[in-house]
Parts: structure tokens; sequence; C-alpha cells
């Protein structure tokens, strides 16, 4: 295996492109890769994040869908009742001797 020493010509150009792009910070080769290292991990925290916020947005969906079909259900109910009552009542009136 061969061991250099100094600047290669791709690192200086490397260097030299990214410095004309903006980026005077990364100044060899080991920066790059510190810097590509320390982008991945804030990458993954960023969606390590999105991810908790998405399961947190689909418990709240959940919670509220059970929330509107127990309303609804109650709601049934509450018609249902009604109707019996309505319907009870106009049999009541239907086998009651007419008084006219």
């Amino acid at each position: 295996m061969a061991r250099i020493i100094g600047d290669l010509g791709s690192e200086k150009t490397l260097v030299k492109e990214l410095s004309n792009l903006g980026v005077s910070s990364l100044k060899s080769l080991a920066d790059v890769e510190e810097h590509l290292n320390s982008s991945e991990s804030r990458i993954d925290g960023l969606k390590k994040e999105e991810r908790k916020k998405v399961h947190e947005y689909i418990e709240a969906m959940k919670s509220e869908h059970r929330g509107l079909v127990a309303e609804k259900t109650e709601q049934r109910m509450k018609r249902f009742n009604l109707l019996t009552t309505e319907r009870d009542m106009l049999r009541k009136k239907a086998e009651a001797p007419d008084t006219h």
C-alpha cells in the first residue's frame, strides 16, 4: 500500500472549487469527510424528528376519528330513540278507538 504525503492534485482542485463556490471552511479532504459525516447525522436527526411529528399527527387524527365516531353513534342512538317513541305513539293512536 502506498502512502502519499502532501496534497493531491484532485484535493487541491476540490478545495479550489469549493472556495470558488463560497465554501471556504473546507480546506482538506478530512474537512470534507467530517462535514459529510456531520451532515448525515443532522439529516438522520431531522428524519427522526419528522417521523415523530408524523406519528404524533397520525395519533391525533386517530383520536379525532374515534371522537367523531362516538359522536355520530350517539346522534344515531338519539335519533333511533326519537323515531321509536314517535312510532309507538302513532301505534297507540291508531289502536285507540275513535271518540268522534
